[in-house]
């Protein structure tokens, strides 16, 4: 089987199921990421970079959006690459936070696309919003609310799923529940305290 796994911090919650895949020798596949090589036994690793950062002076509602557009267009690139050098994915996992599967479907029509959806955000009742202390203002509601731009569009590019709790299932829009699995691993937590202590 060939994959393609992207991830910003490549390879993120993909680690452990491309370590596996990787070393059965049974399958081609090709991780794409920002910030660093990462070496997995039978993983190709590709860096992406975007074209520019973010403008200074852009409004700062859509200054998620705008970082998100510039990733997924230099995933973009680095896709059309692959495809024009002969690869072609079974599947293609994407986590969907920073932009990098919105424009996967441009690329690989036909190839199911499995998105990561990791937080989608709201105003009121997950990280903003819950402290009486800290109110959040009319201006920070809509920035959030602006903020799920990309995430809205990598929900509509992808064929299926996946996130680790109902918690954060449940952030999602209604409408897009039927496609998001939530798939707990026990030790994801207990291995990022032990990382982080």
């Amino acid at each position: 089987m060939r994959i393609l796994a992207i991830h910003q911090n490549f390879p993120g919650q993909y680690k452990h199921l491309l370590g596996h895949l990787g070393t059965s020798g049974k399958h081609e596949i090709i991780g794409v990421g920002q910030h660093r090589r990462v070496d997995i036994p039978g993983v190709k690793t590709i860096l992406y970079k975007p074209s520019r950062v973010i403008r200074p002076d852009a409004h700062h509602y859509l200054k998620t959006t705008e970082n998100a557009v510039l990733n997924g267009q230099a995933v973009l690139r680095v896709c059309m690459d692959l495809r024009n050098k002969g690869f072609r994915p079974d599947v293609i996992l994407g986590h969907a936070g920073w932009g990098e599967t919105l424009y996967l479907k441009d690329v690989y029509p036909d190839v199911p696309l499995i998105g990561y959806f990791e937080f989608f955000y709201r105003a009121v009742g997950a990280d903003v919003g819950f402290d009486p202390e800290y109110p959040a203002s009319l201006d920070d509601k809509l920035r959030i609310r602006t903020w799920n731009m990309p995430h809205l569009l990598a929900l509509d590019g992808a064929d299926f799923g996946q996130t680790l709790t109902t918690w954060q299932r449940n952030q999602v829009p209604q409408r897009y529940h039927d496609m998001i699995h939530v798939i707990h691993r026990p030790d994801a937590w207990s291995s990022a305290r032990v990382r982080h202590r």
